[in-house]
């Protein structure tokens, strides 16, 4: 039998040499640069590679970086990785696609890297390159920075035809501890007008942010540095944006100002630590502020108490530790996940809102635990008409009081309840009498009436909770505590209990709680312990007696 020596001919090699550049895209750095010794032709693919990507700490990573010397020479390796790359590259006089560069500052001899990078931007602007990443990073101190060049993105007239296609084609720029100038950045937003994706992080030297009328902008992206906080105002005026997001790292006594234009592009909205206004989110002129907005998180917005908002696209709406807030009233129609993590309870005024909610509140030692708080529950519980999902969070030493009689004469609400009640004590909390966690059990089950009961505590609390609720939920036979009294505890409307393991076995009727415990805890019984063991208690109510 002969064999057909072309079924063995190289027939890749002969593919275009853009596709080839695409095939190499998909390798790593390592075996892209094993490419070169195929043949001729690979070792040209291989230096015209328009996609420069120098990560410091993937070439080496940080365990090579044993002792100082080692650390001097593996710097000194890597800034001649990137010169010999871009000086093979250079002849070819090929548009760069991508420049990205990581470098650490901590070298003892890293003065050499800013006068390197200056010369590598310059070769990149110069190429016509349409995306920068410069991520510098600092392993030991906080307090160095890159410094770009005032003249980066500036033009004189006599080079301007020269290099006005340059600035023209940069489309993306991620700059990471790099100190910049508000001229500069005023240099980027006039030079660069194709520009739609900008990510500032951890950069120093900006007091105000000011982007204004980048037509094509669709993503900006702002993490100021954690240590120097002088950022104060950001102002964005693109009428194409599509993503923003804002999150310092840190809680700060001069929360940055945030003034967004209304977009009607909008798509994803993230701020955190920053200071907004209760009418950032209202109608303007009758017109929805961001009618296409799909994705909503505000974190730590300390300034905000009420927000006021009409969005029949958003999907996804999350509000974290912004500890004033008052109000929420939302029309949003299409809204499938709703969070909430609060110290306060709000008034939630929610129009068309068709999922389930996750409330999590967390409880505040300075707020006394007692029977006009759990009336306070009870009515916050009772304005809910969707579907919730209520954590309550207890991570400081709490004197809890619950007394019916306390609450004579108030008006007391109609027993409503939640979808899921889940209980989570903290670690400084695990020192909780029983008769005081007995109290808070009989409070929620008053104010709550949940379906279902699971509880996320410290292993020290697990069992006198579950012991608590076996006894309570499983011991009620025609409750005589309050007959004589109007106010009825929750003993009144509990019509049965069952308990639900994480194996899908349910138990309705416990005639002796003490086997069961015994059986629960058993390794021999097939079940573990009970750290891995999770328990759901699902009640069913009857408010036939209110």
């Amino acid at each position: 039998m002969e064999i057909d020596h072309q079924d063995f001919m190289d027939q890749i090699s002969d593919l275009p040499d853009h596709i080839l550049h695409h095939i190499i895209s998909f390798l790593s750095r390592r075996c892209a640069a094993r490419t070169c010794i195929l043949s001729k032709h690979w070792n040209y693919i291989w230096n015209s590679y328009p996609i420069l990507e120098f990560p410091q700490y993937s070439i080496y990573p940080w365990r090579c970086y044993s002792s100082p010397e080692i650390r001097r020479g593996k710097f000194r390796d890597f800034i001649k990785i990137v010169d010999s790359s871009i000086k093979r590259f250079t002849p070819f006089k090929l548009r760069v696609e991508r420049f990205y560069l990581e470098a650490g500052l901590d070298h003892d001899d890293d003065s050499m890297l800013p006068t390197m990078v200056d010369r590598w931007i310059e070769f990149a602007m110069k190429n016509g390159v349409r995306e920068i990443g410069l991520l510098f990073d600092t392993r030991v101190t906080e307090s160095r920075f890159y410094v770009l060049p005032e003249t980066t993105f500036v033009t004189s007239s006599s080079s301007y035809v020269k290099y006005c296609a340059t600035f023209h084609s940069l489309r993306k720029l991620t700059l990471a501890r790099v100190h910049m100038s508000e001229k500069m950045m005023k240099d980027i937003t006039r030079n660069c007008p194709e520009i739609h994706s900008l990510i500032l992080l951890r950069c120093v030297g900006l007091k105000n942010l000011e982007i204004s009328k980048v037509e094509k902008l669709e993503v900006v992206e702002v993490t100021p540095s954690g240590g120097i906080r002088e950022l104060e105002r950001v102002d964005i005026d693109a009428p194409k944006l599509r993503r923003f997001t804002f999150s310092t790292g840190f809680e700060s006594d001069l929360p940055c100002s945030i003034s967004l234009s209304p977009s009607h592009n909008l798509k994803v909205l993230a701020l955190s630590e920053c200071e907004i206004a209760d009418d950032f989110f209202q109608m303007r002129n009758n017109l929805i502020t961001f009618p296409l907005l799909e994705m909503l998180r505000i974190s730590r917005c300390q300034m905000l108490r009420r927000i006021r908002m009409s969005a029949p696209r958003l999907r996804w709406f999350s509000l974290f530790a912004c500890e004033n807030i008052e109000l929420i009233e939302m029309d949003a129609p299409t809204l499938s996940d709703f969070r909430l993590y609060v110290y306060r309870l709000p008034v939630l005024l929610l129009k068309n809102v068709p999922c389930r909610l996750k409330i999590s509140y967390v409880f505040h030692s300075t707020i006394p635990a007692d029977a006009s708080w759990f009336l306070e529950l009870r009515t916050f519980v009772g304005t809910l008409t969707q579907s919730t999902t209520l954590e309550l969070k207890f991570y400081e030493d709490v004197e809890v009081s619950f007394d019916l009689q306390e609450l004579q004469g108030a008006a007391i609400p109609p027993p409503l309840g939640v979808e899921h009640l889940i209980l989570d004590l903290g670690l400084p909390i695990r020192t909780i009498s029983k008769d005081q966690l007995a109290t808070l059990i009989d409070g929620l089950l008053w104010s709550c009436h949940p379906k279902t009961i699971s509880y996320d505590s410290c292993s020290c609390s697990k069992m006198q909770i579950m012991e608590l609720l076996l006894e309570k939920l499983f011991n009620k036979e025609n409750p005589e505590c309050c007959n004589t009294f109007h106010i009825k505890c929750w003993c009144h409307y509990l019509k049965s209990a069952q308990i639900l393991d994480s194996g899908g076995t349910k138990y309705e009727k416990l005639k002796d709680l003490e086997h069961f415990l015994d059986e629960l805890l058993s390794p021999t019984k097939g079940f573990g312990s009970l750290h891995e063991k999770l328990l759901m208690f699902e009640l069913e109510w009857d408010f036939g007696w209110w």
